[in-house]
């Protein structure tokens, strides 16, 4: 569970912000340009200030390090790499849920696939929800949020809950965009 919760941390987000309720079930499927949109503030080269506190499932301590998301829309989907320190680390596919009003978001770390995520966009704020199962099989669900201080910078948090209620904080930190998108 560890190692799951660092790796979410590092490569998908390194994310911000409390969630927003998802949009009406008549949600429309959304134009390649929203996906566009979301690929701007996300692609590029990001310095990332990280802290990890000290959990049930991390340990306290700080890193730096640069990842880069090469990102490209393909019809109605959004495929990013993800590098960090120059090497491949996994991928990330977008796609819109209009269900739910939100994105499904698919992950590679490694070439193994992770547990799916839900996105949802409003306004400057990011939430990704992913429901995992703990070493006992007990339901615990994972999120990160992204506040969008502005296009090159963003800071966030990611944390664990057992009930979905009541959140444990795992890491905090920022990320300032160098180059990209």
């Amino acid at each position: 569970m560890k190692t799951a919760a660092s790796a979410a941390v590092v490569l998908l987000f390194a994310a911000s912000a409390a969630g927003a309720p998802p949009a009406p079930l008549a949600s429309p499927a959304p134009a390649p340009t929203e996906l566009t949109l979301i690929q701007a503030r996300y692609a590029g080269t990001w310095k990332v200030d990280n802290t990890d506190f000290d959990t049930a499932v991390t340990r306290a301590g700080e890193k730096q390090y640069v990842i880069t998301r090469d990102c490209s829309v393909t019809g109605a989907v959004l495929d990013c790499k993800l590098t960090a320190e120059g090497k491949l680390q996994g991928e990330q596919r977008f796609t819109w849920d209009a269900a739910s009003g939100s994105y499904d978001v698919e992950m590679e770390i490694g070439g193994r696939p992770q547990p799916p995520l839900k996105l949802t966009v409003t306004d400057n704020s990011w939430n990704l929800l992913q429901d995992l199962h703990d070493r006992d099989g007990n339901p615990l669900h994972y999120r990160i949020t992204r506040q969008y201080r502005s296009d090159t910078e963003v800071s966030y948090s990611s944390g664990y809950s057992k009930d979905g209620t009541n959140w444990t904080v795992v890491s905090r930190g920022t990320e300032i965009k160098s180059a990209g998108p």
